[in-house]
């Protein structure tokens, strides 16, 4: 279920890997092969997860009122948490961040949405303090995510 073009930014990047490994001398055409798998299979497996998600999406609950809410809790969360909280489609689309990162991240954010929703429908309104306090909660992950690929998420 290609999406955004993924299916040729992910030949793009299997060749940029291929490439890196290619520059490693001491490596045998046997591993090098190994090696590639290892590393493409969990950004492979990531993206094909999602797309299939983003199908779904895009078939079924954009229609609802519920995508509307969510949609728009996102992208007040954009606007006041700029370095904080960037979606999931942004990053996909525009940033080079591995898809397995990028799921993470859409997980946390997915739970995010849906405490900041679930809190909002018995409260009967949005309370962005509270907002702001589950974002430092479900962030401060986030940046162990980004740690672990050298980054830093603030």
């Amino acid at each position: 279920m290609p999406f955004l073009g993924q299916g040729v930014n992910c030949g793009f990047e299997d060749c940029r890997l291929l490439s890196e490994l290619l520059d490693n001398e001491s490596i045998r055409n046997e591993v090098l092969f190994e090696n590639f798998y290892k590393k493409r299979k969990p950004d492979i497996a990531a993206i094909a997860e999602m797309s299939f998600q983003n199908y779904d999406e895009m078939r079924l609950r954009n229609r609802t009122q519920n995508f509307t809410v969510f949609y728009n809790i996102e992208r007040e969360l954009m606007n006041l948490y700029p370095k904080k909280y960037v979606p999931k489609y942004i990053l996909i689309s525009y940033m080079h961040y591995p898809y397995s990162f990028i799921q993470k991240i859409g997980k946390l954010q997915e739970a995010l949405i849906n405490n900041i929703y679930s809190r909002a429908m018995f409260d009967n309104i949005i309370n962005w303090k509270i907002a702001r306090k589950l974002v430092e909660e479900y962030f401060g992950c986030a940046n162990d995510i980004y740690r672990s690929l050298g980054q830093e998420y603030s």
